[in-house]
């Protein structure tokens, strides 16, 4: 029996996009938007991860950036500017919430397990999107990235469920495969609606409703 589920945040539980953060980069920068992606998402993926896993703290990661982007220091976007345009990334995926709601109405717990950052962790804190959770596991305070299978046993440990007793959404494959081993139930998010038939075979969902 289901009791518990864990959800990823990023593209199942919210929506993002970088590119509004690059938009604002070059415009408070001058930079063109290609190469502020080129910088942030392409060489910097490295850096991303360390800050996901907490290997460094916002300062240094805000630091990092403006100097990969060649940025002299009169140059550089003040500290809220920057957080304004790296964060401000979100929005609700309103039929996700909506059934996370409604399964932790009906008893069930909801976890969020997320790789994200500080910054964004703030953010979206501020936009109440993370109110509709019981617990969150984020791999910024946790110092560990998915796939991890020491992650997904935080979060069971942390919501207080076995393996058996959750199903962990997320929409990247490979993310799955530590819940797997562990004999957590998964599901590779696509879309709302295909949710719904898994929970449904899971007897979370009525499927006529």
């Amino acid at each position: 029996m289901i009791k518990a589920i864990l959800s990823d945040l990023g593209n199942v539980a919210v929506l993002f996009d970088n590119a509004k953060t690059c938009r604002e980069l070059s415009r408070l920068t001058g930079i063109a938007e290609r190469d502020v992606h080129d910088v942030m998402f392409r060489k910097g993926s490295a850096l991303f991860r360390r800050y996901e896993r907490g290997a460094i703290d916002s300062p240094a990661f805000q630091r990092s950036i403006c100097a990969r982007l060649n940025l002299s220091k009169g140059e550089m976007p003040g500290d809220d500017a920057f957080y304004a345009a790296y964060a401000d990334v979100f929005a609700a995926n309103e039929p996700v919430l909506e059934r996370w709601a409604l399964l932790r109405k009906d008893g069930l717990m909801i976890t969020a397990v997320s790789n994200i950052d500080e910054m964004r962790h703030r953010k979206l804190g501020e936009l109440g999107l993370l109110s509709g959770f019981d617990h969150l596991v984020m791999s910024y305070l946790e110092g560990l990235r998915k796939p991890s299978a020491e992650l997904m046993v935080r979060a069971l440990d942390r919501t207080g469920v076995s393996a058996e007793e959750a199903l962990f959404v997320d929409d990247l494959a490979e993310n799955l495969a530590p819940a797997v081993r562990l004999g957590i139930n998964v599901h590779h998010f696509t879309s709302a609606e295909l949710l719904d038939v898994c929970l449904s075979s899971l007897g979370l969902v009525d499927p006529s409703s």
